[in-house]
């Protein structure tokens, strides 16, 4: 597969294959409708990545100054067209959208309360077989944002080989 060089992102190419992996089972899911949601796109690694095989609602507000870094490589990758790109806070986001979604990638602050309150808010957004996934749920305001919206007990880790937390809708 073809990813940015790993200095356009945090995540291994492992973690990147897992990630377009449960996409690709959210897309072939039996209710397969909604949109694919990105919080948190950084330098646009996993945007590309998702952006591969869907359009993708990504939501940043680039705080931490990556917006050129993003646009370069979103402008750069025949994924682009499939990139909707909304440069504002999840919670920015969240208070004027509604939609509908069979796959969600979050990766965005690590501080509480946004892991709790960006969770909280695609959880029930997905639809009956949709599928989430939050990144660094090593760190412990993530965590605790999964625990506190009852979701710890149908979250799979691989702990030896990735950070990430998949959690399916019709698992619950």
């Amino acid at each position: 597969m073809e990813y940015l060089p790993l200095e356009q992102g945090l995540m291994s190419y492992h973690e990147l294959e897992v990630l377009q992996r449960q996409l690709n089972k959210a897309i072939n899911a039996e209710d397969s409708s909604g949109e694919v949601l990105e919080i948190g796109a950084w330098k646009g690694q996993s945007t590309l990545a998702l952006a591969k095989y869907s359009k993708v609602i990504t939501i940043d507000p680039f705080v931490e100054g990556t917006f050129n870094d993003f646009t370069r490589n979103v402008n750069a990758s025949t994924y682009k067209e499939n990139v909707e790109l909304y440069k504002m806070t999840s919670d920015e986001y969240f208070s004027s959208h509604s939609p509908k979604l069979k796959f969600a990638f979050i990766d965005g602050s690590h501080v509480h309360p946004h892991p709790y309150k960006d969770i909280r808010n695609v959880w029930g957004r997905l639809n009956a077989n949709g599928i989430m996934v939050v990144d660094d749920v090593n760190l412990p305001d993530v965590m605790k944002g999964i625990e506190n919206n009852g979701l710890k007990d149908i979250m799979s880790v691989d702990w030896e080989r990735m950070k990430l937390g998949i959690l399916a809708k019709a698992t619950h």
